[in-house]
């Protein structure tokens, strides 16, 4: 009979209320396969949430790390848990997420068993269980739009656009998928893979998009899949974020970086068209808000951003980076 794989479950943390990791610890405790370890590398600024997280994670028996006096980066974060853990499979969850069901491992470790080209595994990403009905509306919106931006490419081909194709809550398979990219929020990949790709360490602090950037170099080595019977609810805290402007900087300047990173031949068309339907984006956004302050967050975002388009195309984030 085969040995069950050695599980090892990274949870990034970056000022988050206590409460939260709670939540995702007692699920992770009621999962009926037993044979994995829990790291916590947490970047909280806040030394009394930092002492908390501490004290829960003696509780939980599960792994502490504080490495608070590195720049903020989930990528560093994730790579730091990777060089501190032994797992076969190494899980990444955000902490702001919750297993559904006592079967989550299971159910991952089952999809690399049925795909045995498989490389990464991810569950189905859920919204949280109170959400109404006119919020569930609004965020299905959100990823269908969001989905069609990735899944529409006129020129038949992601090695032009960068654009990828992923599953969501309303759109369920109902068997095992394969897919381009997997969540951040729930991926679990086999640990040879990182004797050979890291996450990128230039991504600082939310490190937007280092989920389809680190999908992207993975599928060369193996394809990745998302199965549904894996459930995951992400509560999508907002303690923790970047603001407006930063958060505008970051997506306009870390999509560009990593299309000129990842793409054979980009295209300065496809970029910059691109760059400007995410800056409409936020501008919406902030207009919605009704908020002078987050209209004026943009504007001064896309003009650092057009300012060191240059550098990024080199993939230099130096200047962005001590923006964000």
């Amino acid at each position: 009979m085969t040995e069950a794989p050695r599980v090892s479950i990274i949870i990034s943390t970056f000022n988050r209320r206590v409460e939260i990791l709670k939540r995702l610890f007692d699920s992770i405790r009621k999962q009926d396969f037993k044979n994995y370890e829990i790291l916590l590398v947490d970047q909280s600024t806040d030394n009394q949430i930092r002492d908390a997280n501490k004290h829960l994670c003696a509780e939980h028996k599960v792994y502490y790390a504080d490495i608070c006096d590195r720049q903020p980066s989930l990528t560093v974060s994730r790579n730091f848990g990777i060089e501190n853990t032994s797992g076969d499979i190494i899980i990444f969850l955000d902490d702001d997420t919750e297993l559904i069901r006592n079967d989550y491992l299971d159910k991952v470790l089952e999809a690399f068993g049925i795909c045995p080209d498989a490389i990464g595994i991810s569950g189905l990403n859920y919204p949280p269980p109170n959400t109404g009905r006119l919020n569930k509306f609004l965020l299905f919106l959100k990823r269908f739009f969001l989905h069609l931006m990735f899944a529409f490419n006129p020129f038949n081909t992601q090695e032009i656009t960068g654009y990828f194709h992923n599953v969501d809550f309303y759109r369920v398979p109902k068997d095992i998928t394969e897919v381009d990219w997997l969540y951040g929020s729930n991926m679990a990949y086999k640990r040879n893979l990182f004797e050979k790709i890291h996450f990128d360490e230039n991504l600082k602090r939310y490190s937007l998009r280092e989920d389809v950037d680190f999908s992207f170099r993975a599928k060369k080595f193996g394809e990745i899949y998302v199965t549904p019977f894996a459930r995951v609810h992400h509560f999508e805290e907002k303690t923790g974020r970047i603001n407006f402007k930063k958060r505008t900087l970051m997506e306009l300047s870390y999509w560009t970086y990593l299309y000129y990173k990842n793409i054979k031949k980009p295209s300065d068309f496809v970029a910059k068209l691109n760059s400007f339907l995410i800056f409409l984006r936020y501008l919406r956004k902030a207009i919605c808000s009704l908020s002078k302050e987050n209209t004026d967050a943009v504007v001064y975002a896309k003009h650092i951003f057009t300012e060191n388009f240059d550098k990024i195309k080199k993939l230099n984030l130096s200047s962005v980076n001590e923006e964000i």
